[in-house]
């Protein structure tokens, strides 16, 4: 071998040496991108935790601040705090509550039966009748229902663990953010421990607007519902409520089973109540989510729906009750790591 040809070799070492990083790099992202996709239900649960860990950090953040208080006792207040009221609010309407639950199950197949009877003697009846026949009392969807009430330990036993996780997670975020923030190389960890910051300051921003947002529609539907002499009232309007933490596909699946167990006590009782659902709709996304918006993150419509759907396949329902909080804490992990620092810069 020639001299020029040694250093020749000698030159193409530096971008040997690039190139095999980059692969090692390419090759760890992939396993690692494969083994959270096996981990996901993991994932999702961890997740979870730490959305549910943001909406405990607000009021325990707020305490410290203006009682000079520690971060654990600010945060054990909070817990305790929070186990008094659900206890006050089960004893004052808890039984009558779990008793409207009951019964609105039970009502449920005949609430079908009914507005399939009433929608046969409608144009395009026969159609919609025959759909809805795939969900009649003694059909299969029962059945598929009956399934998922089976899976209720598990789904209880999960939301026990997410709890938990919550609450060390709040009591001490520092630590976790520190350690995730090790994990990137020196030159970047300020740029990622600002970007995660705001990540949480905008789900917090967005746990609160959610938090009205879901209040409000669980309370004027009972009221609204109560004032139409309907039946469970305070069972479909707490329903509602809850249902309204998923947008769009949330306040759709409350309407439409509010107005199909309207169908009981007549057409025009479920025209009434329909009118109802629709008001609370209009009211709510005009005038309130403008308001709420002001200081909330707020996540673009199309954007909200696609991670539903998106999440919603790739993790089932886990992924449909978390995907729009994941989709406002990616969107905000974007904009702050990769258009302002990568592309803008």
């Amino acid at each position: 071998m020639t001299p020029s040809e040694d250093l020749s070799d000698i030159a193409k070492r530096p971008s040997d040496g690039a190139f095999v990083r980059r692969t090692l790099f390419v090759l760890v992202l992939v396993a690692l991108t494969a083994m959270l996709w096996q981990l996901r239900p993991v994932v999702v649960l961890v997740y979870g935790a730490l959305v549910l860990a943001v909406g405990l950090t607000i009021p325990t953040s707020l305490l410290a601040r203006r009682f000079g208080l520690a971060r654990q006792w600010a945060l054990m207040i909070v817990i305790f705090a929070l186990l008094g009221t659900a206890t006050v609010g089960f004893w004052l309407a808890g039984d009558r509550l779990a008793n409207q639950l009951n019964e609105l199950w039970e009502q449920l197949p005949r609430a079908l039966e009914q507005a399939r009877v009433w929608l046969q003697g409608m144009p395009m009846g026969q159609r919609i009748s025959s759909a809805m026949h795939e969900i009649e009392p003694n059909g299969d969807w029962i059945q598929g229902i009956g399934g998922v009430a089976g899976l209720t330990l598990g789904a209880l036993g999960n939301a026990a663990l997410l709890v938990v996780m919550a609450v060390y997670l709040a009591a001490d975020p520092e630590t976790y953010l520190r350690g995730a923030v090790r994990l990137a190389p020196p030159k970047h960890r300020a740029r990622l421990c600002a970007a995660l910051r705001e990540t949480g300051d905008g789900l917090a921003s967005w746990l609160m607007g959610q938090a009205i947002s879901m209040t409000f529609v669980g309370a004027s539907t009972a009221l609204g519902l109560w004032l139409l002499d309907m039946p469970l009232a305070l069972s479909l309007g707490f329903i509602a409520g809850l249902l309204s933490f998923v947008p769009y596909f949330g306040p759709i699946a409350s309407g439409v089973l509010g107005v199909a167990l309207a169908f009981t006590e007549g057409p025009m009782m479920a025209l009434w109540v329909a009118l109802l659902f629709l008001a609370i709709q209009q009211v709510e996304g005009v005038l309130l989510t403008p308001l709420v918006q002001r200081w909330a993150t707020s996540l673009p419509p199309v954007l909200a729906v696609t991670a539903v759907i998106a999440f919603g396949i790739l993790l089932g329902m886990p992924g449909v009750l978390f995907a729009t909080p994941l989709m406002v804490a990616v969107m905000i992990l974007v904009r702050r790591l990769y258009v302002e620092q990568m592309l803008e810069a």
